[in-house]
């Protein structure tokens, strides 16, 4: 069978976001592996060595926890997209939304530390050091807020390109089959016509000719109407319908 462009253009599939989530929570633990790895090369640098195993532990508890949260801010832009139309309804939101991220982000961050053991000596009560790391990675935290709702631009900005491709394609098939549906009714009455003709005309002096002219416009109505409406045919059946038509075409 041989597809037509509106076949291609209902199957394209759906993209949903920029990355899948497995790719996305790999990247944020490549930037938790970066970050360890900074970390223990600056402990290295101020000459307080440090096990390699805290600091990894400290990197991917962070951004394993921005892994987490990844999903409900991408929706969350989704729903409040900063565009130029909707960006004074959507600021209030993200502004509330961030302020709710950042202590559920240092919250399950200081859990997770306190949890290991590795954290500072002698740690303060839990909301004290909860809210130590709230005023100090608040500007951070909202710097990665930032960047995600950036790339979740980028992901809402190439779906609205897709759609529009898709959409430009479903019209062109749309037009495309519209102009065949109009060249075949201007082309099956003169068909007919014609081939009426050549009946009436060997009806006299050639009567088995006659008899197989109307057995292959008969054969050829059968197909016409057992595939009304399809634009999509196996070859073996566009090959015999053609094979009546020439025959056709050769009493004449």
């Amino acid at each position: 069978s041989f597809p037509t462009m509106a076949t291609y253009a209902t199957e394209l599939p759906e993209r949903r976001g920029l990355i899948p989530w497995p790719i996305g929570f790999g990247i944020f633990t490549l930037i938790g592996l970066a970050f360890a790895m900074s970390g223990f090369a600056m402990y290295a640098v101020k000459g307080e060595p440090i096990a390699f195993t805290k600091v990894l532990y400290w990197g991917l508890a962070e951004w394993w926890l921005w892994a987490l949260m990844a999903p409900a801010i991408f929706w969350l832009d989704r729903r409040f997209p900063l565009d130029r139309t909707g960006w004074q309804r959507s600021l209030p939101a993200h502004l509330g939304a961030f302020v709710v991220v950042l202590l559920l982000h240092e919250t399950g961050y200081v859990m997770l530390e306190r949890a290991s053991g590795w954290t500072m000596p002698s740690p303060p009560p839990l909301e004290r050091h909860i809210l130590i790391f709230v005023s100090k990675r608040a500007p951070f935290d909202l710097l990665v807020y930032s960047a995600l709702i950036g790339l979740s631009c980028m992901g809402n900005i190439y779906r609205r390109y897709q759609e529009r491709g898709l959409r430009a394609t479903q019209l062109e098939a749309q037009l495309t089959r519209a102009q065949l549906d109009t060249l075949r009714s201007q082309l099956q009455p003169h068909f007919l016509f014609n081939t009426l003709t050549t009946i009436s005309s060997l009806v006299n002096s050639d009567t088995a000719a006659a008899e197989r002219v109307v057995r292959r416009l008969g054969d050829l109505l059968r197909l016409s109407l057992k595939h009304t409406g399809q634009h999509e045919l196996p070859l073996r059946e566009e090959l015999e319908f053609l094979g009546h038509y020439v025959e056709i075409q050769r009493s004449r």
